[in-house]
């Protein structure tokens, strides 16, 4: 019986199969240099994925448009707005000037209309095209609806029962006016 003789390829031999297996890999057999590093040019494009990348890693340019919001934006990095003195074509002063007050009506300052309590103040008065809201405050308004008008025979804003009826007694009203 013949003894099988060991076989040790030469150096030419082991060169000619590795490279015929890196042409054969398409050759991406590599090491990356450093520590837990990776560059750039490690990576295949496209395939970094949401949960290989660090919280507040990567800036806005590098961010799906529309995915940002809340603590993701820093305010005082955003710019003015376009037409900012403009909402809804309207100039934005309208809706600063405005004014809140306290009115308390008395059977007194109703006068020959019981049923009307007249708002007095300056910004008001002579306003017909104000908005006027009034609520009661708490257990002190009549048990009735009412309506707020710009009255020419009171010459400014009152508060009227809805239904004519006497406004008996003190009530106080918390009044906002935007003008």
């Amino acid at each position: 019986m013949r003894r099988l003789r060991s076989y040790r390829p030469s150096h030419t031999t082991v060169v000619a199969y590795l490279s015929l297996f890196l042409v054969l890999t398409g050759g991406t057999a590599f090491a990356l240099s450093g520590s837990n590093t990776v560059f750039s040019d490690d990576i295949t494009d496209g395939e970094v994925k949401n949960p290989d990348i660090a919280q507040n890693s990567i800036g806005g340019g590098k961010v799906v448009n529309g995915s940002l919001g809340g603590l993701d934006v820093n305010e005082s990095s955003l710019g003015k707005v376009p037409d900012a003195d403009r909402v809804d074509g309207l100039d934005s002063t309208v809706f600063l000037r405005g004014v809140s007050f306290r009115h308390t009506s008395t059977p007194e300052d109703r006068g020959d209309a019981p049923d009307c309590t007249r708002l007095d103040h300056p910004a008001i008065n002579d306003n017909p095209d104000a908005d006027v809201v009034v609520t009661h405050r708490s257990g002190q308004g009549p048990a009735k609806p009412v309506r707020v008008r710009h009255s020419a025979t009171f010459d400014g804003w009152v508060i009227c029962t809805e239904d004519g009826s006497d406004m008996a007694g003190t009530h106080t009203w918390s009044v906002i006016g935007a003008l």
